[in-house]
């Protein structure tokens, strides 16, 4: 994690740190390939119940109980 203590806290601050943070993730949308993300889904898919509930977590009992 990259964590770090700001020393200013203006909205203008704010606004501009968020820019950059969505033209960073923008960035590396476009620089990862969409085959790649179709290969991790389809490895994803494979994986047991108890494998894909270690990595979801609780999100797929939680969403089950919502309907």
């Amino acid at each position: 994690m990259n964590l770090q203590l700001l020393t200013d806290i203006s909205i203008e601050a704010y606004f501009e740190q968020s820019q950059i943070s969505r033209t960073h993730q923008r960035k590396s949308l476009w620089r990862k390939s969409v085959i790649i993300g179709l290969v991790e889904m389809g490895l994803f898919s494979l994986k047991s119940d108890v494998q894909k509930s270690q990595w979801l977590g609780d999100y797929t009992r939680l969403a089950a109980r919502k309907g």
